[in-house]
């Protein structure tokens, strides 16, 4: 994909299905919460299109409930706070569009089963979008993958990108750049990562089909 490809259009590409793939600090959490921006606002333009939220997966492992059911439960947990009718009316009805994060952050051992679980529910609701955040490397150690028809790895930004985001930030940032054009020393990892975190690094679309298949060779270009 083109860099800042904004991640609404990789998902509308990939409508029924979308998994968000990166490394620790690639900025997955803030790339879902960008999608979800994009898609509430279509939400509130049409009432035919479900509303986003966004859910954290860990929280399945307590009751390992259908994911219907989680959903529900979550949706009506003081973190939603949303009363248990409306909340299962608005499942039940498709209603809720759910994007998952932290797939990786499910105990090792539930971390199968919380898939299988999530396959069910495509398997019912298989006209309801749905994206899924995790890891590369935890999910690539899965022995059951979901079935999504795309999936997204996010590419980290380059020192050279870094430099041209922090040009574009102007006056507010010249004593950052003359600090880093200094001093190669402060070039460090963190805030390669720091700046990573930002919605405006660009998104690599590298999966197609069921189960997600993509070839691992390193080249994941813009």
């Amino acid at each position: 994909m083109p860099p800042r490809t904004r991640i609404s259009t990789i998902f509308d590409e990939h409508a029924q299905g979308l998994l968000i793939l990166g490394v620790p600090g690639s900025g997955k959490s803030t790339l879902l919460l960008e999608l979800a921006s994009d898609l509430l606002e279509r939400s509130e333009r049409d009432d035919n299109i479900p509303i986003p939220v966004v859910l954290n997966l860990p929280s399945w492992v307590e009751r390992r409930a259908p994911l219907a059911e989680w959903i529900i439960d979550e949706l009506n947990s003081k973190r939603h706070n949303v009363p248990r009718h409306f909340a299962e009316h608005w499942v039940h009805h498709e209603q809720i569009l759910p994007l998952l994060d932290g797939l990786d952050e499910v105990a090792a051992e539930d971390r199968a089963a919380c898939v299988k679980s999530i396959n069910e529910f495509r398997d019912e609701h298989g006209l309801l979008p749905i994206a899924v955040c995790s890891r590369l490397a935890d999910y690539k150690a899965l022995t059951e993958q979901l079935r999504f028809p795309g999936a997204v790895l996010i590419q980290l930004l380059t020192k050279s990108e870094i430099w041209e985001y922090l040009c574009r930030g102007g006056d507010p940032l010249t004593g950052l750049r003359t600090t880093l054009d200094s001093d190669p020393l402060w070039w460090e990892p963190s805030l390669c990562a720091k700046i990573n975190e930002t919605p405006s690094r660009p998104a690599f679309s590298v999966g197609g089909g069921e189960g997600n298949s993509y070839e691992d060779d390193g080249k994941y270009g813009k």
